[in-house]
């Protein structure tokens, strides 16, 4: 596994169990959905409950490391490359949320990409989740001050103008502006001919 946030280690332990719930209840179990109610529940906790998960989740992070050097050393004696980096390839494994295959197939559309390492998939994968975990999050903030339960483009916006990290966002979110929150125009219909029945 990679490193995780405390936040990031909540959704691991909990994610099963509250898209298990969903579907008893009858609701949406799509991964929208799952990570909304997750977003809830995490807010729900109080700071002690928030606490047990960092005290874990640096226990975990401080194992992994620990795991990481003792099995990636390079320097003993008669050790090959490919032997050196067999223990990296393990330990990068974890729990990915989104479908690795998919992404793979997303970095395969980029045409001066013509492969992409197992490690480095599994990087691309692990800041892809973590990017759209503090989309979400900061997103619902927003959600939550006007006493919603859906997440709206304009949560979106909203916190993608606060967030001068995600600055980087503002052209493709300027162009889905208008058509998000623009009604959609009728095409007037043809006139009609005199002689038309």
């Amino acid at each position: 596994m990679g490193k995780l946030t405390p936040y990031f280690f909540f959704l691991k332990e909990n994610r099963d169990n509250v898209k298990n719930d969903l579907a008893a209840a009858g609701e949406s179990t799509t991964i929208g959905s799952v990570g909304k109610a997750l977003g809830v529940k995490w807010k729900s906790l109080s700071e002690q409950e928030k606490q047990d998960y960092t005290d874990r989740c640096r226990q975990h992070n401080e194992t992994v490391a620990s795991e990481a050097m003792e099995t990636e050393d390079p320097t003993q004696e008669g050790q090959s490359q490919g032997e050196a980096t067999q223990g990296v390839q393990k330990t990068s494994e974890f729990d990915a949320l989104l479908p690795i295959t998919r992404v793979k197939r997303i970095v395969s559309l980029d045409h001066d990409v013509r492969k992409i390492s197992k490690d480095a998939l599994y990087a691309v994968t692990r800041a892809t989740e973590l990017f759209v975990e503090s989309l979400v999050e900061g997103s619902v903030r927003f959600t939550l001050a006007k006493k919603r339960k859906t997440i709206q483009f304009g949560d979106i916006y909203a916190h993608q103008k606060q967030d001068r990290r995600k600055y980087f966002l503002s052209d493709i979110l300027e162009e889905l502006a208008p058509a998000e929150r623009s009604p959609k125009k009728r095409t007037p219909a043809p006139p009609r001919s005199e002689n038309a029945p």
